[in-house]
């Protein structure tokens, strides 16, 4: 009986060990700071491998060793998707609203309710362009 004991412990500690995991592994690329800036902040990264970063309080999105500037100079950005939209709020028509934001327009996602919200801001976006929101009034 003494034997068995020990035999139901060591094979329990035998099954309470971690299973052997792999190293994931992983490459660091420095794609140094936006052109013309000392230094710059990456914010999100998309599956085509675009970064958005902010440099001196604007927003770019890096691709091919180049960084293009946002229109409509948001004041904060959620996630940046494989089109290359970037969710996020801002003064837009002198009002500060949610926005989707690319390098070649800014649309503003309150234009269907004009001001019916005190506040607005879109915090991310998904492949579709559809925006999540919040809206206080």
């Amino acid at each position: 009986m003494k034997y068995f004991f020990y035999l139901c412990v060591l094979a329990m500690l035998i099954g309470m060990s971690a299973p052997s995991t792999a190293a994931q592994t992983f490459t660091v690329t420095d794609i140094g700071a936006a052109s013309g800036f000392s230094s710059s902040t990456g914010v999100s990264i998309n599956n085509r491998g675009h970064i958005l970063l902010q440099a001196s309080g604007q927003y770019y999105v890096f691709s091919n060793g180049a960084a293009q500037p946002l229109m409509g100079s948001p004041s904060q950005v959620g996630n940046i998707n494989d089109k290359d939209q970037v969710a996020g709020a801002g003064f837009i028509n002198g009002f500060y609203h949610a926005g989707l934001y690319t390098t070649n327009s800014v649309t503003d996602l309150e234009a269907a309710e004009p001001y019916q919200f005190q506040y607005s801001a879109a915090y991310g976006v998904n492949r579709y362009g559809h925006c999540y929101l919040l809206l206080a009034t």
